[in-house]
């Protein structure tokens, strides 16, 4: 048996392949292909994946023998929320988690696929919910299963590099990729905070080329060392970019330790672009805590650019993947299994065909007659039991389980409907209420996309942190608030630019619904 652990990345796409059986699994390769690029923009989707149509027509041994195929989506493409729920019941978790994480959101659930890994505690429910746009992802695993390698598991990057950290102490992995950072924050060997940040090793080669007037590719070849340059010249190009890259950092890990209540003992470096020279001694001097590699069961460092693939080549060696595993294969988008199966029955040829086809119709027909006597039973235990039911119908109209069911959905639809007559005050509760007032008067998502953090709704007012993409849709929320009478007293604070993003603080003192102020 094989498994194929495939990361899209943006500087390489890559593959970690492990063959052997649930006992014993070796290392059979690790492979990548190169994406192409002029370091004008991030690479996109369709670049990546044609590349990795290029990596899988190389080694069309991948496709053979049913091979367990896991998909790393781009941290680029999901958005990762931690939510807390005020129950425990899982049942009840999982029906609430979908209207729950709506209200906080600026996006259409719709047209979103939802992960979800939920960990309920004395009197709670902690959930860390990932979510992609849908149109991407199934197009991602159309391309693959037309390949032969249609994953059954597509899990988010930040959720993969926690097989390599410690399970005692609390810590953080930072991946530094090619177009974006990974922080993610692990207890007890699960990731509970994680975050993306747009600074990473193409930030590094950007400036690189601007400093020494260079294109994209010789940039690289600085970067990585093969054109050696002056150490204080390379040092003072990377300057800001590096700067920058460890004040995200820094500010994500003292926004996890808030969030959780304690200090992170240690943080483990990865990614590609770590091997720059010198990052290392910048993140043990900035960060004041111990800084070490990422490092394997056995003790070696893992490669860096592979923590991603090998990662969730490990969690696939091991006994199955965990029920409670962020996996965006969920709703219409679930794999629902192969016919790898059937096509290795059928390479046997046609006179194996043949004597299990005549094998199938002899026990197909034993099985039919004794389903035929099962049936008849089973008519008759139906009938039995909605006659005990609703006492007050005529048996004979009990004829089979199809007029049991109508019988029973009609007497349903009248109890329903008594409840609806008997129900009709508003019982939805003040903070809900709110809630759904404020998340009304935002813009619609299609106009200004806003990221909204830090909730808090008490009886006088509502505030909230948020982040949006520029002054001007910084400045359609808050117009758009305003419209709503009970919120025209709303005012925004503490905005600020940070690169490509605007963040803000907006505070509305409450008026009461159907009033104005004043009235």
């Amino acid at each position: 048996m094989r498994i194929v652990a495939i990361d899209l990345g943006g500087h390489t796409v890559k593959a970690t392949v492990f063959s052997g059986n649930r006992r014993t699994w070796m290392l059979e390769e690790r492979a990548e292909q190169a994406v192409p690029q002029d370091g004008t923009a991030s690479p996109s989707l369709a670049a990546r994946l044609a590349a990795l149509q290029e990596l899988i027509r190389s080694r069309p041994q991948w496709a053979k023998g049913g091979a367990n195929v896991a998909l790393a989506w781009p941290s680029e493409m999901a958005t990762i929320h931690r939510i807390t729920l005020p129950f425990t019941d899982r049942v009840q978790v999982e029906k609430t988690l979908p209207f729950a994480v709506e209200a906080e959101v600026p996006f259409d659930l719709d047209t979103m696929v939802m992960g979800s890994r939920i960990k309920a505690r004395q009197s709670d429910t902690e959930a860390l919910v990932a979510f992609t746009k849908k149109e991407p992802l199934r197009n991602t695993l159309e391309i693959l299963a037309n390949a032969g390698l249609e994953p059954r598991h597509v899990f988010v990057e930040a959720d993969l590099v926690a097989r390599f950290a410690s399970k005692e102490k609390l810590a953080a992995v930072v991946d530094v990729g090619h177009g974006h950072t990974i922080v993610s924050v692990v207890n007890e060997g699960r990731v509970v905070v994680a975050r993306a940040v747009n600074v990473a090793g193409r930030d590094f080669t950007a400036a690189i080329a601007t400093a020494f007037q260079c294109d994209f590719a010789a940039a690289e070849a600085i970067k990585h060392g093969a054109t050696p340059v002056p150490a204080d010249q390379l040092r003072a190009a990377l300057d800001a970019p590096i700067g920058l890259l460890l004040a995200e950092v820094r500010s994500t890990l003292i926004a996890a330790e808030d969030v959780l209540g304690r200090e992170i003992d240690e943080v483990r470096v990865t990614g590609g672009g770590a091997r720059l020279e010198g990052l290392m001694g910048f993140f043990a001097h900035d960060l004041g805590i111990p800084v070490d590699w990422l490092y394997d069961d056995g003790g070696d460092a893992v490669p860096l650019g592979w923590a991603v693939p090998d990662g969730m080549a490990y969690k696939l060696t091991g006994q199955g993947v965990a029920a409670d595993d962020i996996d965006l294969r969920s709703g219409d988008l679930a794999w629902r299994g192969g016919f790898d199966a059937l096509r290795a029955v059928l390479l046997y040829g046609a006179p194996l065909v043949a004597f299990m086809s005549i094998t199938f119709v002899v026990v197909s027909l034993m099985q039919w007659r004794t389903l035929n006597n099962e049936l008849a039973d089973v008519d008759e235990r139906i009938k039995e039991t909605v006659t005990s039911l609703l006492p007050d119908v005529d048996p004979a109209l009990v004829r089979d389980g199809t007029t049991a069911k109508s019988l029973l959905d009609e007497r349903s639809k009248e109890v329903m409907a008594r409840a609806e007559i008997l129900d009709r005050t508003d019982n939805t509760p003040p903070t809900v209420e709110k809630l759904k007032a404020l998340t009304e008067a935002f813009p619609p998502p299609e106009q200004t996309r806003v990221e909204v953090s830090q909730l808090t709704i008490t009886p006088e007012n509502i505030s909230f942190d948020a982040e949006t993409d520029g002054y001007a849709s910084s400045s359609a929320v808050e117009e758009s608030v305003k419209k709503v009478p009970r919120f025209d007293q709303a005012a925004k604070g503490n905005e600020k630019k940070n690169r490509e993003k605007v963040t803000f603080t907006m505070t509305i003192p409450l008026v009461p619904a159907g009033t104005t102020e004043g009235g």
